[in-house]
């Protein structure tokens, strides 16, 4: 359990490759946003945060996406 507590960052990169992935077959861009929030997580873990703000990165990231996405859809 140690292995995943050293390597969370890791966790986050795979869940927006998951992400990324079903957005390749939804193309609804809801995805993409969620992928983009993973990603901030991802940096909020390398950096050595704890899980409490990554999760609030990870909000924020995807909340950033969205307000990008729907600015360029506009």
């Amino acid at each position: 359990m140690s292995w995943f507590g050293n390597h969370d960052w890791l966790a986050w990169v795979g869940l927006a490759l998951a992400l990324g992935a079903i957005e390749v077959v939804s193309v609804a861009f809801v995805f993409l946003m969620l992928a983009g929030g993973a990603l901030a997580g991802a940096v909020a873990a390398a950096v050595g945060l704890p899980v409490e703000v990554q999760v609030v990165a990870a909000f924020g990231g995807a909340g950033v996406a969205r307000v990008r996405v729907g600015a360029s859809a506009a």
